[in-house]
């Protein structure tokens, strides 16, 4: 594990032996069709991953938001796909950031690992620090003011997407998708 060139005062915070997050640059053009596209991104636990190729289901839902405020529409989300759903659903959380740069990444990313006690929830929480605008038009989201619940395959192909607030409507649009 490479140890971080943080400057000696966030040394002292604990951040020694953190890895940072990579940074997202997406295509300047959107895809023809709703695609996630391809990118590494690393979790709260520090693993890497290759999106969309090493999703963790042959349909997982992902559950996108665009500041810390969406929380709490997330959590109401989560509440209606648990974490061992009997279903077998795969979910991730991607908080969306700007990128604020190599060291400030540090410093979000452990913030966010700090407050995130539970492994097996930091597992399914990917920080992707690209551009919010870049992000919302690559995958044909309508804006940033919102949650969306995106349901993709391992090719990176949108089979599903709603905004907003839990409803049952949109959870059987989703769980539709799903199954497929």
């Amino acid at each position: 594990m490479k140890l971080c060139p943080l400057p000696l005062i966030l040394i002292s915070l604990g951040l020694v032996s953190c890895q940072v997050p990579p940074a997202v640059k997406l295509p300047d053009k959107p895809a023809k069709t709703k695609q996630f596209p391809a990118m590494k991104v690393q979790n709260l636990n520090g693993s890497l991953a290759s999106f969309p190729a090493q999703f963790p289901g042959k349909r997982t839902l992902l559950f996108v938001a665009f500041d810390g405020k969406q929380q709490g529409i997330i959590d109401e989300w989560v509440q209606h796909f648990p974490r061992r759903d009997a279903t077998g659903t795969e979910w991730l959380e991607m908080p969306i950031i700007p990128d604020p740069g190599y060291l400030m990444r540090a410093f979000v990313h452990h913030g966010m690992r700090s407050g995130t006690p539970e492994p097996i929830v930091r597992n399914r929480i990917f920080t992707i620090y690209t551009s919010s605008e870049a992000f919302v038009k690559a995958l044909g989201l309508p804006d940033i003011k919102q949650v969306h619940a995106v349901v993709t395959d391992r090719s990176g192909k949108i089979m599903a997407q709603v905004s907003g607030e839990w409803t049952e409507a949109k959870d059987k649009v989703l769980r539709e998708a799903l199954a497929q």
